[in-house]
């Protein structure tokens, strides 16, 4: 439904699926059809809904994001403000002012064909909980980590209490490549980065260390994210390496969570580019390097 608003620059033509003679009642042999709107599978499909999109948004005075290019960012005479984030044609808005945010949705209906869901429960697989009275919001992605679990034949695994035995070392020697075959190890590694970078910042190492943890997941696929006004609006930063902890790679593991209102909103954990010779070095370098993500995110 998103596509087809988006209005094509180029000329594009294509065959007359079957069918089509029947519903014109003609003989359509030798013809074929120009594109005037986009259509899913034409590579420049998303680009041009993203553009008419955007376009829409910059005249409703919506400045984007530097730190998200998916953010779109309004405050009004009255400083309220409201924020619309984009996953393809899935728009979430976020605002302090129902009456701004009533707005910004009467002007989108009036431009685009769009359904209002109302108050949003679940998105891209995430769960989002709200306590009014608290003033706070919990995001889990429970569905989604079961049935990854029931994909692997994992969810009747006994649950284990940490992602990862730091005592096991993991190397890049296959041992046994008949057991690795069981498993798409490619897919099961990208299902797990999503719930990393979602809402189980948590496996963030064990996932880095090549996922061997699925029965951690069995055990704690209802982890909640939770963000409380009562936590304040700080931004809290963490950070820490190890020293050489792979004897297969030398160069050390770093790790960083940035959180705001007690709940992680950006992290990672990743090889070290450089090598390193002294311990209090390795401690003090991901430290410095890390300390320019607040500035990107004061920008939210």
């Amino acid at each position: 439904m998103a596509f087809v608003q988006g209005t094509l620059d180029e000329e594009i033509y294509k065959k007359i699926p079957e069918g089509l003679n029947e519903y014109y009642q003609e003989n359509l042999e030798g013809k074929v059809l120009k594109l005037n709107k986009a259509l899913d599978g034409l590579k420049q499909s998303g680009r041009v809904w993203y553009q008419m999109l955007e376009n829409g948004l910059v005249e409703m005075d919506f400045r984007q994001s530097s730190f998200d290019s998916c953010a779109y960012i309004k405050v009004d005479q009255n400083k309220d403000i409201v924020i619309v984030t984009i996953y393809v044609d899935n728009l979430l808005i976020f605002s302090n002012s129902v009456k701004l945010k009533n707005w910004v949705k009467e002007q989108l209906k009036s431009t685009f064909k769009m359904k209002d869901l109302g108050t949003a429960s679940y998105c891209l697989g995430i769960k989002i909980e709200r306590d009014g009275k608290n003033g706070s919001v919990s995001l889990n992605l429970t569905q989604y980590v079961e049935g990854v679990l029931r994909r692997y034949n994992m969810h009747e695994s006994h649950p284990v209490t940490t992602p990862l035995d730091t005592n096991k070392s993991i190397t890049k020697s296959i041992t046994n490549m008949e057991d690795l075959t069981r498993v798409p190890y490619q897919t099961a590694v990208g299902s797990l980065l999503y719930a990393a970078q979602a809402t189980q910042p948590d496996i963030g190492y064990a996932v880095n260390l090549l996922c061997q943890f699925m029965r951690y997941l069995r055990g704690t696929a209802e982890t909640t994210l939770n963000y409380s006004r009562n936590n304040g609006d700080a931004i809290i930063g963490y950070c820490d390496s190890n020293y050489g902890g792979d004897i297969a790679d030398p160069r050390s593991t770093t790790g960083y969570v940035f959180t705001i209102g007690g709940g992680a909103v950006c992290g990672a954990a990743n090889n070290s580019p450089q090598l390193q010779q002294a311990q209090q070095r390795q401690n003090i370098w991901p430290c410095l390097q890390q300390q320019k993500k607040p500035f990107g995110l004061t920008k939210l």
